[in-house]
């Protein structure tokens, strides 16, 4: 018998599933736990590391939907800047090359390092199969510190957009 099959029935009631559980969680800033961290090859066979990311709170500590974020990092130079981000966010050195190995041992600084919190931005984006459909995505990591900076960023920029002026042009 495969792995994970089991010889025995279990019926699952589909009806009982709460299909709100699929719902995207809202743009904004979020904390994360890092669930998984590995290397990985691309549909185009170039070396990436597979994030997990599970949202536990929003970023400024209150209630959030729960769910997973996936990001696929490429380690190719014209995406440097998403390993540059990840790495900054964790405050590890970014992997010296694209080996396997080097990947592997970059995953395992993750890890460690993640446990002293790691925050995302998720933004939305059309779905490339189905671009009637959005996707949440990490739109950029962040460190407690870089999180609260960003935070307090967007808040002046809404207060004054909301006072009538804007933020980038005003008199």
């Amino acid at each position: 018998m495969s792995k994970g099959w089991t010889d025995t029935y279990n019926a699952i009631d589909f009806n009982k599933v709460d299909d709100s559980e699929f719902a995207l969680p809202e743009t904004g800033f979020y904390a994360v736990d890092l669930e998984k961290c590995e290397p990985k090859k691309t549909q185009k066979n170039k070396p990436a590391i597979e994030v997990v990311l599970k949202i536990t709170t929003a970023a400024d500590g209150s209630a959030a939907r729960r769910g997973k974020l996936f990001d696929t990092v490429v380690l190719t130079q014209e995406a440097a800047f998403r390993v540059k981000n990840l790495s900054s966010a964790l405050h590890i050195d970014p992997p010296r090359s694209g080996t396997y190995d080097e990947v592997y041992n970059y995953c395992l600084s993750a890890l460690s390092a993640a446990r002293s919190g790691l925050f995302v931005r998720v933004d939305h984006k059309p779905d490339v199969k189905d671009p009637s459909t959005m996707r949440a995505r990490v739109g950029r990591y962040y460190d407690a510190d870089e999180v609260a900076a960003a935070m307090a960023k967007r808040e002046s920029k809404t207060s004054a957009e909301a006072e009538g002026g804007s933020s980038r042009f005003s008199r």
